[in-house]
């Protein structure tokens, strides 16, 4: 199952997602309204013990997470994880109670992975048209129940679904993201202060992102502009001078692939099927283009690639460098 949808617990607005699980509604609902309609666990903390013949050994300093699911009124008792007594846990309850309150806005999608133990929702935040493109703006909230990830509240322009297009919206760059962990103490506090504050100043986030996007649709690129920015992204290392044996092949090796990445994205940006007007010789197309190609094409590319390492550099450098061309 690619989704890693816990047990087809999916919410969404209107329009269903690809993969068909959950329940579609037409009409708004706050985060708690919409975690009480698909049923969020019950997370519940208890002491562990190590069994030694016929008696059981306390552990102290470490407990363990366990929701409490509910399948045809038979409740299900899930272990999550063990942790440490320092780890502070934020029900997924809690965190759709400190949104509404934060926010007070309806959300776009909620769902549960794994076994449960992790919950994402989205929030709309604002719908920028990029000279007839359309990017529609959304708060992530991921709360992991774990053991091992920090919760991550983020801006994003994608609509989170399920766990592959989540570690996509966790990859974009933004200038607006709260991540702490479990152990940060005070992390409910901290939590709901970042959304409110967040929330109020959404406004002029949302006019300092249409002014970049305008900037990239607006620029024409020629083609030894494309080039250039095609080189930065992706660059080409010199011929193998002085070189020889494995050595020379191996930097052969490195510059037929760093062609082929600049060849595969400059396919893309001039004939990509989902090209549009705004995107056609555009900066802002050429920044589309590597996007699509390191989340969705890149050969051997996979997740935490795309997520924290170079496929998540690769696309934040293309657009650092086309929004300097853009602005020139």
């Amino acid at each position: 199952m690619a989704h890693n949808i816990y047990d087809q617990r999916f919410y969404t607005y209107r329009q269903p997602a690809w993969h068909g699980l959950g329940y579609v509604s037409q009409d708004d609902h706050s985060a708690v309204e919409a975690g009480e309609m698909i049923g969020l666990p019950e997370i519940h903390e208890a002491p562990i013990a190590a069994r030694a013949d016929a008696f059981y050994m306390p552990i102290p300093g470490y407990k363990a997470i366990i929701g409490v699911t509910r399948h045809d009124g038979t409740p299900k008792a899930t272990p999550y994880t063990v942790v440490t007594d320092r780890y502070e846990v934020v029900t997924h309850r809690q965190f759709t109670e400190m949104f509404d309150r934060a926010t007070g806005s309806r959300v776009e999608t909620l769902g549960l992975l794994g076994q449960g133990d992790t919950l994402f929702f989205t929030a709309p935040i604002s719908t920028i048209d990029v000279h007839g493109d359309e990017v529609n703006n959304y708060l992530l909230i991921v709360n992991p129940l774990n053991g091992r990830l920090a919760v991550r509240v983020r801006t994003t322009s994608v609509r989170v679904v399920c766990s592959n297009t989540m570690l996509i919206a966790l990859g974009q760059q933004t200038d607006r993201e709260l991540r702490v962990t479990h152990s940060d103490g005070q992390i409910a506090r901290k939590i709901e202060d970042w959304l409110r504050a967040t929330w109020a100043e959404i406004g002029g986030m949302t006019r300092v992102l249409q002014d970049a996007y305008d900037a990239l649709a607006r620029r024409q690129l020629l083609p030894d502009a494309v080039a250039t920015a095609l080189e930065t992204v992706y660059p080409v290392p010199g011929e193998p001078v002085g070189l020889i044996g494995a050595a020379a092949e191996a930097r052969d090796k490195e510059r037929q692939h760093q062609h082929g990445h600049q060849q595969a994205v400059l396919e893309l940006f001039e004939g990509s099927r989902t090209r549009t007007r705004a995107s056609m010789g555009t900066a802002w197309g050429l920044w589309q283009a590597v996007i699509e190609y390191e989340d969705f094409m890149r050969p051997r590319s996979n997740a935490r690639s795309r997520v924290f390492g170079a496929g998540a550099e690769r696309k934040q450098k293309a657009f650092a460098h086309l929004h300097d061309v853009a602005r020139l």
